[in-house]
């Protein structure tokens, strides 16, 4: 199995529709994927007991990170991503976006 991680916990982030994309395009090549987004980590994991301690809500979590065949991290670096990066990001994700629907559309079409 791989994992991948959205690596932000903003909602509605384009880091997690990278992340979908990159574990969408996984499955289509025949791997399974568990996606873990950072805004549903369990909130007693930020307490500082949490350090010693890792809450059971957590061990699902840490089952799938440590016991995934392979790892991907989708993350924006805000130092090192310029706009124009992020722009041919924005764009390409679009494309793929595009290209997707119209693969569904020709699928749901009935033969002639």
């Amino acid at each position: 199995m791989f994992v991948v991680i959205s690596g932000t916990n903003r909602p509605g982030s384009r880091t997690l529709q990278v992340a979908r994309l990159a574990a969408r395009q996984l499955e289509a090549a025949g791997a399974e994927v568990r996606l873990l987004d950072l805004l549903e980590l369990p909130a007693e994991l930020f307490r500082p007991e949490a350090y010693a301690n890792k809450p059971a809500a957590f061990a699902d979590w840490q089952a799938a990170i440590l016991e995934a065949e392979g790892r991907l991290t989708a993350a924006r670096n805000d130092l090192a991503a310029g706009r124009a990066e992020v722009a041919a990001m924005e764009a390409g994700i679009g494309r793929l976006e595009r290209r997707e629907r119209e693969v569904r559309r020709r699928r749901m079409r009935p033969p002639r």
